[in-house]
């Protein structure tokens, strides 16, 4: 049935008249909400959530909750105890962002933090489903199986599976897993938001994780040779800037929060972790092939 304005407007009803009564509204809203949730709930990213969900099922969670920190997450724990003004001077081996999800993991339990490395274990999942899925692949279907091994690789490598504890590891694997992605998919299309979001991953991811470091110095430097072997001098020149930029806000990162948690006692026990580069070419050569020896079975390969 139609509705007449002009004899709405004469008989003196207004526009205000028609509006819905604020409860009415709100309800309005709320149903909504869930309706575009739905809508934009595609296959793909209905696959990511469940692949992401799937770390909740290959780890023993009520294992994983029950059981008393050893002495490595007693050192993470512990900066829950302190005020969090405190919170510079009590982080030590862990970077301060990931201190500070800790406390917000840390519910009814202690051992409810040890979620949160499990929800950077599920997010490295669906990044890695993301930066597969979305490289160059003649057709759809290829792009589908691509993303899906990726994840299911990440899922279940050995060095996630036994990482469940109270340590950044997974971190790491997100950070570097989208400073990856961020990477390829400026290569592909570029932009300057991307470039931004590339940066931000770095820098920021800094706060979280030490790896993204070097991961993120690798993927500035490789963005920046590409323009130059491209020719594209105006994409050199912001990537460049962005670069510099970048490198500038890391230190400001690592003089911020990780020169001061340097322990002398943690930097000696590690020092043997480190490419002896004074001690010429074959040493160094045996250092990392030794390296790939001690690794390969924490990533599902063979001896080769």
């Amino acid at each position: 049935m139609g509705v007449d304005d002009d004899a709405l407007r004469s008989a003196g009803v207004g526009a205000t008249t028609l509006q819905p009564a604020p409860g009415e509204a709100s309800r309005g809203v709320r149903a909504r909400v869930p309706q575009r949730l739905w809508r934009n709930l595609t296959p793909d990213r209905t696959v990511v959530v469940v692949l992401g969900l799937f770390v909740f099922v290959v780890h023993d969670v009520g294992y994983v909750l029950g059981q008393p920190f050893w002495n490595d997450e007693a050192w993470v724990a512990v900066t829950t105890r302190f005020p969090l003004s405190q919170l510079p001077a009590t982080t030590s081996s862990t970077p301060i962002g990931w201190s500070v999800l800790v406390r917000v993991f840390t519910l009814g339990g202690d051992q409810t933090s040890r979620l949160l490395p499990l929800a950077f274990a599920g997010g490295a999942v669906a990044v890695a489903y993301w930066f597969a899925r979305r490289l160059d692949w003649p057709n759809h279907t290829a792009a589908v199986t691509a993303g899906l091994l990726a994840a299911l690789g990440v899922l279940l490598t050995p060095a996630m599976l036994v990482r469940n504890d109270l340590k950044q590891y997974t971190t790491d694997a997100f950070f570097a897993l989208l400073t990856l992605a961020l990477t390829s998919r400026l290569e592909r299309v570029w932009s300057r938001r991307g470039l931004a979001a590339l940066s931000l991953a770095v820098w920021g991811g800094m706060l979280f994780s030490h790896t993204v470091a070097f991961v993120g110095a690798a993927a500035l430097g490789a963005v920046c040779l590409v323009q130059l072997a491209r020719r594209a001098w105006r994409q050199l020149a912001e990537a460049t800037v962005t670069a510099a930029i970048t490198g500038a806000l890391m230190l400001a990162v690592y003089a911020s929060f990780d020169a001061r948690a340097v322990n002398p006692g943690l930097t000696a026990y590690w020092h043997h972790y480190y490419l002896p580069v004074h001690n010429g070419v074959h040493v160094g050569i045996r250092f990392v092939t030794a390296r790939f020896t001690a690794v390969h079975s924490y990533f599902g390969l063979g001896p080769a």
